[in-house]
């Protein structure tokens, strides 16, 4: 099978072309970024921006298309006005944050989607809304997939959200956590999202899915300990209200995916069992958590 990953070389993108190769599938990555000449067998780089010209694609066509980078409407438009067949089996990554909140324990792909943008300065509406539009626009592909993952961590991921948490607790001392601390918490490991995708691909596997993990949910404050548990780590959780915190400074960067950041009442709940019959199997957090332990203490998790 040929597959193009689109903005293709990042966190999720790298870890699906690894899947996708190591299936013995053809890979082509698409994205803006210097190409470098890589001696893999079945792997090809293609520079381009898909915001002004979609020439290097030119001519081509595949049986499967990641979009790793819709991120408004008008990108997934312009994808389906170059060329409506040449895509193949389109797959849209989106997000759960396409939910209207507040969602309910345990809420699934029916789950009512946003109904306004909250715009906080865009003109297109907040993240979750523009996804939410970009799987609108995705209806044109007349074979597509929406996959809706919850936080994504794993190693090398450039956010470093979770992987923060996990430097800070290995580094040893006093953790300061924000109060409530007891919110549910799901995070789901970037191999097993790729995994999965790896899996849409091969099995034409149609309809919308999202990836959530844990679920049940733990606690936020469960993740930590877990972290805590497997560095051996004797660090005790000094928690703080999060007005106080506040009141000091702190923003939502220095205390990375607390779930009481979100919007007000959204759970972090979601029930991954669609996307489980269909082959999506998360992997123990704790798993995760090990992986990612191990990886800052080789000095391979970027932070």
């Amino acid at each position: 099978m040929k597959v193009l990953i689109l903005n293709g070389n990042g966190f999720i993108g790298s870890q699906l072309a690894e899947c996708l190769l190591t299936a013995g599938h053809q890979v082509d990555v698409y994205h803006r970024s210097p190409v470098q000449n890589i001696d893999r067998d079945g792997l090809r780089h293609i520079a381009g921006d898909r915001d002004s010209d979609f020439s290097a694609l030119g001519g081509q066509s595949w049986d499967c298309t990641f979009d790793l980078g819709a991120l408004n409407p008008s990108r997934v438009t312009t994808l389906a006005e170059n060329g409506i067949t040449q895509w193949g089996h389109y797959v849209l990554i989106s997000s759960t944050e396409v939910y209207e909140p507040p969602t309910r324990y345990g809420f699934k792909e029916s789950s009512i989607l946003r109904q306004s943008d909250r715009a906080f300065g865009n003109q297109l509406g907040n993240y979750g809304y523009r996804k939410m539009l970009c799987e609108f626009e995705s209806a044109i592909f007349p074979l597509r997939t929406i996959i809706r993952p919850t936080y994504v961590i794993g190693r090398s991921d450039p956010t470093s959200r979770f992987n923060r948490w996990v430097a800070r607790i290995c580094d040893g001392g006093d953790v300061v956590i924000p109060n409530p601390s007891n919110l549910p918490f799901q995070a789901v490991d970037v191999r097993d999202v790729a995994l999965f995708l790896a899996s849409v691909a091969t099995n034409s596997t149609e309809g919308v899915f999202q990836l959530t993990a844990p679920f049940p949910p733990i606690n936020f404050v469960d993740a930590l300990i877990a972290i805590r548990d497997y560095a051996g780590k004797g660090n005790v959780f000094v928690g703080r209200p999060i007005s106080e915190l506040m009141d000091s400074g702190a923003r939502p960067s220095d205390l990375p995916l607390w779930p009481g950041w979100n919007e007000r009442q959204s759970e972090e709940s979601g029930d991954p069992s669609l996307a489980m019959s269909v082959g999506f199997t998360p992997r123990p957090f704790e798993e995760s958590i090990a992986w990612l332990v191990d990886g800052y203490y080789e000095g391979s998790t970027f932070i």
